[in-house]
């Protein structure tokens, strides 16, 4: 199983290349996925945070998993993450946080923002051991209902 596991995986700037796969992932891993078109328009923005978690394979690198949001001035809010099913906890998640960690401090950034369902237990229990703390809830946020948890995490000195 080490040979799965993340940590040590190239961690690079998303390209539209990158956008098929990352319409499949995106697609097994979400209700309501992004369209490519709103990926597309991610990738334009001048203020766009857009990482893809590279496997190493014999044949190549594939992407394992991407994290999209958008820098602000102080801090990173944080829209999207997601990874491949065959690589769910291996890591591929843990490697972007550490990848976008180490570029919040190059920039001066000090504080994450996202907000995850209620209902992700998975990515809820992740946010959490990665030092997350609730700071709010959006009330049936979602198309659906279902409430969005508003969660920030303050980097710690160095």
């Amino acid at each position: 199983m080490s040979s799965l596991l993340a940590a040590d995986w190239l961690v690079r700037p998303l390209a539209t290349t990158d956008l098929p796969l990352v319409l499949v992932i995106e697609q097994a891993s979400y209700r309501l996925p992004w369209s490519v078109d709103l990926f597309a328009t991610l990738l334009q923005a001048p203020d766009a945070l857009a990482l893809g978690c590279l496997q190493p394979t014999p044949e190549g690198a594939l992407l394992a998993g991407y994290l999209c949001g958008q820098w602000l001035p102080d801090a990173v809010e944080i829209h999207n993450v997601a990874s491949r099913p065959d690589l769910r906890r291996c890591g591929v998640a843990r490697r972007l946080f550490a990848v976008l960690e180490a570029q919040m401090r190059q920039r001066g950034c000090d504080q994450m923002l996202l907000e995850v369902r209620r209902g992700n237990l998975a990515a809820l229990n992740l946010y959490l051991q990665l030092g997350f703390v609730e700071q709010g809830c959006r009330r049936g946020y979602y198309r659906d209902g279902e409430d969005a948890l508003l969660l920030g995490r303050l980097l710690a000195p160095v």
